[in-house]
């Protein structure tokens, strides 16, 4: 069992929008230790999520290519409300699913599975 507890995140401003740092849109942010978000995953044979995440979930499974998870959000911070919450909650279960199988992928490549960190980058580097 894996058990991933992450900061929540504050984005204060986009910096560099033409991308001549390499980055286009790369952020200035901060992160919170709270409240933040906390799964807890396990291996399985099919998928289970208790909460948010099923979709995450699935696209980890599919990439890696792993039998199976049993993902529980125990925390997770409110939507929209400028926290990262969706950010945070993809890459812990990215990041739990992963660990469990013993698969060794860095934040960055887990962010690309997900799909996150694509504006500003705060979230996934907060994480």
């Amino acid at each position: 069992m894996i058990r991933v507890t992450t900061p929540s995140r504050l984005h204060l401003s986009l910096v560099d929008l033409e991308g001549g740092l390499g980055r286009v849109d790369g952020g200035i942010g901060l992160a919170l230790e709270k409240p933040g978000v906390e799964v807890v995953v396990e291996k399985a044979d099919g998928l289970e999520v208790s909460g948010a995440g099923r979709d995450v979930a699935e696209k980890v499974l599919l990439h890696y290519k792993l039998a199976g998870a049993r993902v529980e959000v125990k925390r997770m911070t409110d939507g929209h409300v400028g926290l990262g919450s969706r950010t945070q909650l993809a890459l812990a279960i990215a990041a739990g699913i992963t660990r469990e199988y013993g698969v060794d992928a860095t934040t960055r490549e887990l962010a690309r599975v997900v799909g996150r960190g694509g504006t500003s980058g705060v979230g996934v580097s907060v994480f």
